[in-house]
């Protein structure tokens, strides 16, 4: 195998990863569960993936080199976003307006029936609608630019058979 070929495979392996992980950050924000589910799983094989890449590739190599910035901003990324939940739950929890909840917990209201507790739910979630859209753009905006930035970065950097430099940043 000639020296450039291995260097396209090598991109080309790189390229992959990239687009499996921009796979995740697309399924993260498709609102439907099933998608947040799969999303995690694939952010995990993605993590996985990239360790064993990086374990197998030489420390000056460009595979090398890129996976620890995948592998970085997976877990850099993650701890953004545990904080901004974190800061989003602080702001959403004293703004509930738990008048429905409070009204079934003294017995004002009746949820005998799954019919009556999704009733319940879905008056809650009305109430609320607007402070929990304010939450959840709180919590996943800035994590989400982050993760987008990250993974651009790196496909344009790979895609020319580049390095990214100052790989240990957290920005």
């Amino acid at each position: 195998m000639t020296d450039k070929t291995q260097k396209d495979n090598e991109r080309q392996t790189i390229l992959g990863l990239y687009g499996a992980f921009a796979a995740t950050i697309i399924a993260h924000l498709y609102p439907v569960g099933i998608m947040g589910l799969l999303a995690i799983c694939l952010a995990i094989a993605v993590m996985i993936y990239a360790y064993v890449l990086k374990a197998k590739a030489e420390p000056s190599s460009l595979t090398h080199n890129h996976m620890v910035y995948i592998i970085r901003t997976i877990w850099i990324g993650s701890v953004y976003l545990l904080i901004f939940m974190a800061i989003a739950l602080f702001y959403l929890w004293p703004r509930v307006d738990m008048t429905l909840i409070n009204m079934v917990a003294r017995g004002e209201l009746s949820v005998a029936t799954p019919e009556d507790i999704k009733s319940v739910e879905i008056r809650f979630m009305l109430d609320n609608k607007q402070l929990m859209l304010e939450s959840a753009l709180m919590a996943f905006t800035l994590p989400a630019f982050f993760f987008i930035y990250r993974c651009t970065k790196g496909v344009i950097r790979a895609a020319k058979g580049y390095r990214l430099n100052n790989i240990r940043s957290w920005f």
